[in-house]
């Protein structure tokens, strides 16, 4: 039977996420739903029921939902007003999973130490959910992107998995992290945070990181901090004086034998405290040998569609949907034709590359002519639905193609 196919123009296939109202600044009486008990956890859908949570933590010293469950049911803006961390007074001890939703325009501008989304958190175990807009976190110490101080003792298991922050982050004094200002734990512990990004610019006295401003340990023996699978992209300034003063493109630490880096890569930061982290460049961070790499035989990150401003081109985590579409300036007379499974791209003006994505975001194939043809023909592995991105010498253009 004859084979068909269509090429559809200037379509992206892309899921809108419904956010809640931006918060007024007031705190809820209760959650949406929910016991707290793992089959049935408290929910989270609007920002007044965040603050809840962190109103009754922060009130109750008894109060720290130790083997309790809360998830989020819909994205979250803070609108800016000012957030008080969940844990400023008391520590939170329960499960907090995002379910694959953001929470934008965080702000936390405190006096005191352990400020984040989370001030203080200990046994606790946080995932899937990302800081975006214009947020900003300042503290005094222990000041962290997701969570100012993450403290364990004892030997549960913890720890951090699926996040990632934007925010700008500033310390007065020390431990300034992308994610975590100072990860401290003593004794014998799992813990471990993975498949975990940060692309804010972090500032601080001393210990300034990517990822985990600082780890601190109060012990010789015991199992170690693992990080895996990361990559921070922000600037890193320590004002101190030497040699506290430490930057570190992942993490610094105050027992190196007890900190396991594993597969994570920064941009910037001091080599000597790399801990086997790999500085690489920002072009090579928007390649898919780099996406190949930080996936690690997994399926944790996707690829940025290329103009669509989310990430500026470097991976994002799997589970996050993109609620814009991409923007495209279409080329005149620029056609794109599939026979079998080659695609032909023909422009009037010199072609400089193309990008191709699958339908789960995956970047799947690139080509670069540099501008030196006006002309580009490449093969199709598979059938399937692709999303195909030409940068010309006189703009973008954008297509979804199907090939059978």
């Amino acid at each position: 039977m004859k084979k068909k196919f269509f090429v559809f123009f200037a379509v992206l296939l892309s899921m809108t996420l419904q956010a809640a109202s931006p918060w007024d600044g007031t705190i809820a009486a209760s959650y949406a739903g929910g016991t707290g008990a793992l089959s049935d956890p408290w929910q989270i859908s609007t920002p007044a029921e965040l603050a809840y949570l962190g109103s009754i933590i922060n009130a109750n010293p008894t109060t720290d939902y130790t083997g309790k469950y809360f998830i989020l049911t819909s994205d979250l803006d803070l609108n800016n007003k000012p957030w008080t961390p969940i844990g400023s007074t008391n520590k939170f001890k329960g499960t907090f999973d995002g379910k694959s939703h953001v929470i934008s325009n965080l702000n936390v501008n405190v006096t005191t130490s352990n400020a984040g989304l989370f001030g203080s958190v200990q046994y606790a175990y946080i995932k899937n959910v990302g800081i975006v807009g214009t947020s900003t976190v300042t503290g005094t110490g222990n000041v962290g992107g997701l969570v100012g101080q993450f403290t364990g003792y004892g030997t549960p298991v913890y720890g951090i998995s699926g996040c990632f922050s934007n925010a700008t982050v500033s310390s007065g004094t020390g431990n300034a992290g992308g994610i975590v200002g100072n990860f401290y734990f003593s004794g014998t512990n799992t813990c471990s945070i993975t498949n975990c990004y940060s692309t804010g610019n972090i500032s601080g006295t001393n210990n300034v990181a990517g990822i985990v401003g600082k780890v601190t340990v109060n012990s010789s023996t015991g199992t170690s901090l693992s990080i895996s699978n990361s990559y921070a992209t922000g600037t890193l300034t320590a004002t101190g004086t030497a040699p506290a003063n430490l930057t570190g493109g992942i993490a610094t630490s105050s027992a190196a034998n007890l900190l396991n880096v594993a597969n994570c890569y920064y941009i910037n930061g001091d080599a000597a405290n790399a801990y086997g982290a790999i500085a690489v460049t920002a072009s090579d961070m928007i390649t898919a040998d780099f996406l190949t790499a930080l996936n690690n035989g997994g399926t944790a990150w996707k690829a940025d569609f290329a103009g669509s401003n989310v990430n500026n081109g470097y991976p994002i985590l799997a589970w996050r949907n993109l609620s814009t579409g991409v923007k495209n300036v279409l080329v005149s007379n620029c056609r794109i034709t599939v026979i079998g499974k080659t695609v032909k791209i023909e422009a009037p003006v010199s072609i400089k590359d193309m990008e191709l994505y699958n339908f789960s975001g995956q970047l799947v194939d690139t080509k670069n002519t540099n501008y030196q043809a006006n002309q580009l023909s490449f093969d199709v592995q598979h059938a399937g639905i692709y999303l195909l991105i030409a940068h010309t010498a006189e703009g973008q253009q954008t297509q979804k193609i199907i090939v059978n």
